[in-house]
């Protein structure tokens, strides 16, 4: 038994060598393949990359959430409120516009099937937007936790999760 232990771990140190070898020769061939690899052309690009910044028109430049809705407007949640993009111009939203956006610390965004848009705020609040109408959900609360995830299911019901970890289901 002792002769067996003292081989076994003389196996697992050729083991370790033997994958050590082949790490080393396949990290090789991929830094070969790397570097003979043609450079990537900018402009062959199928993708356009464009940052856009508070000089734009984006009110803060942090952001928390973003969703497009069906209608193909991006939907952008920041810390100083709610902000709607065609592609070309930001329209932002706020408590001077729309006051249940309280403070307008937009963490979390959902559009349901019947295309209202469901607004998740730090404070807890939930908000549920439709054709320009805002209805509120959940009040908001320095006790209350924020929506952080939601999903439909097929009956239509709705569920969420808050931070802590709750899981609720919304009375419409």
């Amino acid at each position: 038994e002792r002769f067996h232990k003292i081989n076994s771990c003389r196996n697992r140190g050729i083991a370790q060598f033997i994958r050590r070898v082949i790490t080393g020769i396949v990290l090789w061939f991929c830094l070969l393949e790397t570097l003979s690899a043609p450079a990537a052309e900018t402009t062959n690009s199928e993708f356009l990359v464009k940052s856009w910044q508070n000089e734009d028109g984006l009110p803060h430049s942090i952001i928390n959430t973003i969703l497009q809705t069906h209608d193909g407007y991006l939907w952008i949640g920041t810390y100083v409120g709610l902000v709607r993009f065609d592609g070309e111009r930001f329209v932002q939203y706020s408590a001077r516009d729309v006051p249940d956006l309280e403070t307008g610390e937009i963490i979390y965004l959902f559009e349901d099937r019947d295309d209202t848009l469901w607004v998740a705020l730090q404070n807890g609040r939930l908000l549920a937007w439709k054709e320009g109408a805002v209805r509120v959900v959940l009040p908001g609360s320095a006790t209350n936790q924020p929506v952080v995830c939601m999903a439909q299911q097929a009956n239509g019901a709705l569920w969420l999760q808050t931070a802590d970890g709750a899981l609720g289901r919304v009375a419409t």
